[in-house]
């Protein structure tokens, strides 16, 4: 069944570098959305100031608490849960939710993060950056046994040439739990 991204009363959300520190304003003013799961583990570099949404005050701090206060300024009725820790670490009932959202810069936290998500029957969005570049992307994952995960929808070699292959996942992690898992969105960041 389709829902629309506003029906989602709460979001999971990891990297709060270039896209999560972005991100948080927006899923904070969002109307419907009344938890967001912030994990990372990292703190604000100097080297941050340029390219996210912070200050000089918050060079230093825990990405995800900084992110936290952020969220709860602009709307203080939003439950906002920091957590500071690698993805990978964090128990899977913290986080439950009605949708994942990533922005992670390596392949093995995203994969962290597709398994996450299939194991607790969520969506995932899954978005990235080449600044160098100037690219952006963002995927949609669904969890259904006919639908592809990140790891079903990587590119192929075929005939020489690079292909998205969205095929049905054949992954045994890509089987939706029975029932429905409470409403709760993470935010996961690296």
């Amino acid at each position: 069944d389709h829902r629309d991204l506003h029906s989602f009363p709460t979001r999971r959300s990891s990297d709060l570098g270039n896209i999560g520190s972005h991100m948080v304003p927006l899923l904070a003013r969002l109307p419907g959305v009344t938890r967001l799961t912030l994990v990372d583990f990292e703190r604000y570099e100097e080297r941050n100031l340029m390219s996210q949404a912070i200050t000089s005050a918050d060079v230093g701090q825990p990405k995800a608490r900084v992110q936290a206060c952020y969220a709860r300024r602009i709307n203080p009725k939003l439950e906002v849960v920091p957590i500071t820790d690698r993805l990978e670490y964090v128990p899977l009932g913290c986080l439950r939710g009605d949708v994942i959202l990533a922005g992670l810069d390596s392949k093995e936290s995203r994969r962290f993060a597709n398994e996450i998500a299939w194991r607790l029957g969520a969506p995932l969005i899954d978005a990235g950056v080449e600044p160098s570049l100037m690219l952006a992307r963002v995927n949609v994952y669904l969890p259904a046994a006919d639908q592809p995960c990140l790891e079903c929808g990587l590119f192929v070699v075929f005939g020489g040439m690079a292909m998205l292959a969205p095929v049905a996942c054949r992954s045994p992690i890509a089987r939706p739990p029975p029932h429905r898992i409470p409403p709760v969105v993470p935010l996961i960041a690296h």
